[in-house]
């Protein structure tokens, strides 16, 4: 059972934190660059960057629950 609960919710999870803080951070670069060169007169953070973000969890999550769930049935990987 805890290696379910390991392998199902918290491997995928913490690979979700980090989608969601490589997408948030390469997401403050871009408006700090943007900053620096004039195109962006104030630096804010919307709640549309907040959601962005969100797809970088969605998408290692998966990617991580996929590949846990795909060790359960090797023989159909074939």
């Amino acid at each position: 059972m805890n290696d379910i609960i390991r392998d199902f919710l918290l491997k995928p999870s913490a690979a979700g934190m980090g989608g969601l803080a490589g997408f948030l951070t390469v997401i403050l670069i871009s408006k700090y660059l943007g900053l620096l060169v004039g195109t962006v007169k104030r630096w804010k953070i919307d709640i549309s960057d907040v959601m962005l973000s969100l797809v970088g969890f969605v998408l290692l999550y998966l990617i991580s629950f996929l590949k846990s769930l795909q060790k359960l049935h090797p023989e159909e990987n074939n």
